[in-house]
């Protein structure tokens, strides 16, 4: 049975961060660490972050992996999509365009690893997409993972327990 079938349905249906603050759902993505930092960018939307970035892996089995501090992840707390926002010196670069004007669809997704601290647990965290898989969409050096239609609603969501389906 995929793990996805293991939520409610409406998981995938709407945004189960809808009406969160980004330092709201930060709290909830990190299991009640408050936040330490906070970074005003130019974004599609309001964003929390997940942690930092660790390596992709892509249907087919290429993968890339990322220094840390290279890239971060993080969920926008509008449409609950993931986004990669590169860094320098350890903070975020603006978006330089809008992701509804379109992108580059650069392959499959098929895991994502991150570095986060989560609750008491600093580590290591890793994610195995269901298919159908999410497509990794690039615009100008930044990166956002589109959901893949799934009966009705979208192949993953994020929530509590982190990025599901």
């Amino acid at each position: 049975m995929p793990i996805r079938d293991k939520f409610p349905a409406d998981y995938f249906d709407r945004n189960p961060l809808a009406g969160e603050s980004p330092q709201s759902a930060f709290k909830r993505l990190q299991w009640g660490n408050e936040h330490r930092n906070q970074w005003r960018i130019e974004a599609p939307e309001p964003m929390a972050v997940l942690g930092r970035l660790a390596k992709l892996v892509f249907v087919g089995g290429k993968s890339q992996q990322f220094r840390d501090w290279q890239m971060f992840v993080a969920v926008g707390t509008k449409s609950n999509k993931v986004y990669l926002v590169p860094m320098v010196k350890r903070r975020p670069l603006d978006f330089p365009v809008n992701f509804n004007r379109g992108c580059e669809a650069v392959a499959k997704l098929r895991r994502i690893d991150y570095y986060s601290e989560k609750g008491n647990d600093n580590g290591y965290y890793y994610h195995d997409h269901e298919p159908p898989y999410p497509l990794l969409c690039s615009n100008e050096g930044h990166f956002i993972i589109e959901p893949a239609p799934h009966r009705g609603g979208r192949s993953y969501a994020v929530n509590d327990e982190g990025i599901i389906g």
